[in-house]
């Protein structure tokens, strides 16, 4: 049996693999890769169970680990679980920290794993402290709390915890990053971001993406964007989410980012290609807010397309509670104006009623315009129920200050024959 670190090698290798293919904590590798490192895993040790069995017996730890993990698989020997803990305990007792982490997962996963939960947290610790990698970063996500159990990863989502690493995760969590580990180093990264150590953050999330993370790639994305821990480089930044998509060409936040760099850019037919990744065969409501308001102005602008009215409103609305923005609130408003009974085919009475109140917040903060448009709404009762008394004010508010448009339609409402000699208008 020689070379004893491959076999180690392709044991990690292939827990990694399973990380992948469950789509967890950004591991990059593809479906055809990780199909691979398993296939290989297999390889290596159905060749070599029988010389692993040989010399288990001769209380050689490593060899009895590795035949422990052939009996569990069932490579190059029929499988056998029972035969296989016996041999991971016996490893374990030897000192062999793999064995350790392997036979701490069974205390956890048996029936009894409540009353095992202490004794798969000492072997752990005892395969931790060995330098054993899954060991390491097992514990350290337990001790965050992120976790059901010893036996679980964390998703994704982790990374938009806000959680600050305990002492005992951050330790397992440096000591598995400086034997290179990516999810170890983006997880620092995250850390020293949320303490305010940027520069220290983008390092780990750096290195991390050397690793081709993908969640490390968006994130040092981001510092680049933002000059977070590092100064602005769009380049960097644009370079960093491309290659998010390589991996995950679904990635919603790295398109919406994508799309929102090329927007800031004026790169609108870009920003267009970006959008449609999203857009296409999807509602509208998919987009987030300030992705679907920018969109929306672009519809509204002929910005990179044709403008297109029914698309401008959709968008716009779909957003503008959530994401305010003075321009779209206006430009809506005068789609509302200029559409006018079509509006109730395109927006639910409700969105209707809701983007109402959202003209009549910002005809309150003295937007002379929005004041002009909301009175003709209310004039005309198009989109909403006709209300003189409040088009009047409306008109008043913004002529008082000025505002041609109100001052002109006062006028004509005051010399109109209805109003001057019946009051009606």
């Amino acid at each position: 049996m020689d070379n004893r670190e491959k076999y180690y090698t392709a044991i990690i290798g292939h827990e990694k693999a399973v990380i992948a293919q469950n789509g967890l904590l950004g591991c990059s590798v593809g479906a055809h890769e990780c199909a691979e490192i398993i296939g290989h895993c297999k390889e290596c040790f159905s060749a070599e169970a029988e010389t692993f069995a040989s010399l288990s017996a001769q209380n050689d730890a490593d060899a009895m680990f590795f035949s422990a993990y052939c009996f569990y698989n069932g490579y190059g020997v029929a499988a056998d679980r029972a035969h296989a803990i016996e041999l991971y305990t016996k490893a374990a007792d030897l000192g062999n920290s793999a064995a350790q982490y392997f036979l701490a997962l069974e205390y956890v996963r048996g029936a009894d794993s409540a009353k095992n939960i202490a004794d798969a947290l000492a072997l752990l610790n005892k395969s931790a402290e060995q330098g054993y990698l899954p060991a390491q970063m097992r514990l350290g996500f337990y001790y965050t709390n992120s976790c059901v159990d010893i036996t679980d990863y964390p998703t994704g989502e982790y990374i938009h915890s806000g959680e600050k690493l305990i002492s005992k995760s951050l330790n397992l969590f440096t000591l598995a990053a400086e034997q290179g580990n990516e999810i170890a180093q983006w997880v620092l990264g995250h850390h020293y971001e949320i303490c305010g150590e940027l520069e220290k953050s983008t390092e780990y999330y750096r290195k991390s993406a050397e690793q081709n993370n993908t969640i490390a790639l968006y994130q040092l994305a981001r510092h680049y964007q933002n000059a977070i821990g590092t100064e602005v480089n769009i380049g960097r930044a644009i370079f960093n989410y491309k290659r998010v998509l390589e991996f995950d060409p679904d990635n919603t936040d790295t398109i919406c980012a994508l799309f929102l760099i090329n927007y800031n850019l004026k790169r609108y037919s870009k920003a267009i290609d970006f959008v449609r990744r999203i857009t296409d065969n999807k509602p509208v409501s998919s987009l987030p807010a300030e992705v679907s308001v920018k969109y929306g102005l672009m519809c509204a602008k002929s910005l990179g397309r044709e403008m297109n009215a029914r698309s401008a409103i959709q968008y716009i609305a779909n957003g503008i509670e959530a994401y305010p923005d003075a321009e779209a609130v206006v430009i809506l408003a005068q789609f509302f104006m200029k559409e006018g009974k079509e509006i109730l085919d395109i927006l639910s009475p409700s969105q209707v009623n809701r983007m109402m109140q959202l003209f009549e917040i910002q005809a309150e903060n003295n937007d002379l315009k929005m004041q002009y448009i909301l009175a003709t709404l209310y004039r005309r009762g198009e989109v909403v129920h006709k209300d003189k008394p409040k088009a009047k004010n409306w008109y008043q508010r913004s002529a008082n200050e000025g505002y041609a448009l109100s001052q002109y339609a006062l006028d004509n409402i005051n010399k109109s024959f209805f109003t001057k000699f019946f009051g009606l208008w």
